[in-house]
């Protein structure tokens, strides 16, 4: 009796096995889906990751340095490193918060375009462009 509950096992295993078995990799397709979809929907571009570094380095980048040297705004200066530093306002703790895209630094209360472009000019003075 007991062989017979090991063979209905067995056989119940391979037949759940068998059912659930999927097609080669190649041969999965998704229909409706192209290509360019299955892609990553951001992939960023040079001046983007010479932005964000810009932007994220906190030894360098700070409130005046974007003020006066960068010429934005003071209190757009401001909310970007707010945003950077954190809540506690302090760099390099765990409540920092880097930018991650341009899209999130653009989404900073008083930055838009002209802050960005002029954010952008202001990397590559500071070397940030360059290999």
């Amino acid at each position: 009796m007991r062989t017979s509950w090991i063979a209905t096992g067995m056989t119940m295993l391979m037949m759940l096995t068998v059912g659930c078995t999927l097609p080669p990799f190649e041969e999965i397709e998704e229909e409706g889906v192209s290509e360019t979809e299955l892609q990553p929907a951001w992939v960023p571009t040079e001046e983007e990751l010479m932005l964000l570094a810009f932007v994220n380095d906190a030894g360098l980048t700070t409130v005046e340095r974007l003020d006066i040297d960068c010429a934005i705004r003071s209190d757009s200066a401001g909310y970007i490193v707010e945003h950077r530093d954190g809540d506690d306002g302090l760099p390099y703790t765990p409540d920092d918060d880097p930018f991650e895209t341009q899209k999130e630094l653009d989404e900073v209360h008083m930055v838009g375009p002209w802050t960005i472009e002029r954010l952008v000019e202001c990397a590559e003075y500071f070397g940030y462009g360059q290999e």
